[in-house]
């Protein structure tokens, strides 16, 4: 039966999916191979098999750049950290100037790692990517929902800027 209620909510639900003006989705993934690989596979589906426009692609748990952050190589890191507290007025011991060099070259590590998932991820998907950053709590209360808003709005705003008035 092609009349009544139920059919005519079918097609408003029909003529709401298929208008990219009115409906997209909106993919979330972190920045690694695995979550990435499942991404982009999703994506595919829906457009194949749901015909829904896929919006900007939310990339969660980035870690943020850290200014004069570098992992020194061969090993000279330990040297490098303790030649820059010894400048602040700092004195570290080895085995502290080791711990930092070896945080120092992790955060440095994953960062790279990350970048290379989110260009490989916009290689395979050229869609917009909003970063949302890695919160370093396993408690996410009122503050941690407000960051991450926050960069959801930016990132929202860097790619659509509402218009001035």
């Amino acid at each position: 039966m092609s009349v009544g209620p139920v059919n005519r909510q079918a097609s408003d639900v029909v003529e709401l999916l298929s208008d990219p003006a009115r409906c997209q989705v909106m993919l979330v993934t972190l920045p690694e191979e695995t979550p990435v690989n499942e991404l982009v596979d999703t994506a595919y589906a829906i457009e194949d098999r749901a015909g829904v426009t896929l919006g900007p692609i939310v990339v969660n748990g980035c870690a943020s750049q850290v200014d004069g952050l570098c992992a020194a190589p061969n090993g000279s890191g330990p040297a490098q950290v303790r030649a820059d507290a010894s400048e602040l007025g700092f004195a570290l011991s080895d085995s502290d100037a080791d711990a930092l060099a070896a945080a120092a070259a992790v955060r440095v590590g994953l960062r790279a790692r990350q970048r290379e998932q989110r260009t490989r991820l916009a290689a395979r998907l050229p869609l917009p990517q909003i970063e949302l950053p890695f919160l370093f709590t396993a408690d996410v209360g009122p503050a941690e929902i407000d960051t991450l808003a926050g960069a959801l709005v930016a990132g929202v705003h860097a790619i659509d800027p509402a218009p001035t008035r």
